[in-house]
């Protein structure tokens, strides 16, 4: 990411806009939750469009590169929020995030379990207790990084801290 830092690449691609929303942090938390999830909703259909436009209505991804929280989210597919259970949705909005930023467009947990090829990118000691969790379950919403196993492969590529701090 340094390197994409570095070149602009990240900055020129608007990868972190969600151009859907133009409002101030301050206009999003005065919002109803009515409002805001209007909003996500919105979004996340138009963005579900562009999607089957290009994949169809059951999109299959070649690669997925995720990473991996401490508490085992995945995407913004976060424990105890009820977007990890939603089956019927290719992207879903996600108001209340508990990490900034508060309101998210996330893929689905089948979706991303669809991918052939899944790859999850994991770094801290912090993330030790997450990594073991999601390998010892399958399809556990406690552990949503245990939904995208890839229909033909899965690799966690990760440091010596985080593996330390798993087995420990």
């Amino acid at each position: 990411l340094n390197m994409l830092s570095d070149h602009k690449v990240l900055q020129e691609s608007h990868i972190h806009e969600m151009p859907a929303d133009d409002r101030n942090a301050q206009e999003v938390a005065n919002a109803s939750d009515a409002e805001n999830n209007a909003i996500l909703d919105a979004a996340a259909h138009d963005y579900e469009e562009e999607i089957i436009g290009l994949l169809g209505k059951e999109p299959v991804f070649d690669l997925a590169i995720l990473g991996m929280g401490p508490d085992a989210h995945m995407a913004s597919l976060f424990p105890g929020l009820p977007q990890i259970h939603n089956r019927d949705r290719i992207v879903l909005g996600v108001n209340h995030s508990p990490k900034q930023p508060p309101m998210r467009l996330t893929l689905s947990a089948p979706v991303l379990a669809h991918s052939r090829r899944t790859w999850f990118l994991t770094a801290g000691e912090q993330k030790g207790k997450a990594l073991m969790n999601a390998l010892s379950s399958d399809n556990n919403p406690d552990y949503p990084a245990s939904f995208a196993n890839g229909t033909e492969e899965i690799a966690w590529l990760t440091t010596a801290e985080t593996l330390h701090a798993a087995i420990q």
